[in-house]
């Protein structure tokens, strides 16, 4: 797809779903690799020195880092669209697609909170899933955030006082 400018896009949204599902989705998968190599290793002997033992507490501290780094990209991309939102000239008339468009992403997101919760809510994943506190959140509400930033998205283009002009 080639963007002509560098304006924002009503498809914003729908990528920001996509993205924190796989996002969130691949740090989980990395978090379920990492702590069952070193639950399968713990009894090794080359597990029982003071340099595998660092390894092992600086990953968590990673893990924890990466959590909490999913929620500054969670505010920075719903305001970076917001603020690219007021850069689209648009019409009045645009507003009802605007609005349904909302609405399939808003369901497109409930699909995949479901999807991440049905994966993620028992078997060995839910292990690995209770390291991303953040992330589990942010999937279980998604509906919630793409509606709000989907509102947002929608008042920033078309609550301006010249439609079609640069502004």
């Amino acid at each position: 797809m080639r963007m002509p400018t560098k304006k924002g896009n009503l498809l914003d949204i729908p990528i920001f779903v996509g993205m924190f599902f796989v996002l969130i989705f691949a740090f989980i998968i990395i978090a379920f690799a990492v702590t069952s190599f070193f639950d399968a290793t713990e009894n090794s002997t080359l597990m029982n020195n003071t340099l595998s033992q660092k390894v092992i507490g600086e990953s968590d501290e990673t893990f924890g880092m990466l959590d909490n780094l999913l929620v500054f990209f969670l505010v920075a991309f719903s305001l970076t669209t917001v603020i690219l939102a007021f850069q689209i000239r648009t019409h009045p008339i645009l507003f009802v697609g605007a609005f349904f468009m909302l609405l399939i992403t808003i369901g497109s997101s409930a699909l995949f909170s479901n999807i991440f919760e049905s994966i993620f809510a028992t078997g060995p994943l839910s292990t690995a899933s209770d390291l991303y506190v953040n992330g589990s959140f942010i999937m279980s509400h998604l509906p919630s955030f793409v509606m709000y930033l989907g509102g947002l998205v929608i008042l920033a283009l078309f609550i301006k006082k010249r439609f079609g002009d640069d502004q």
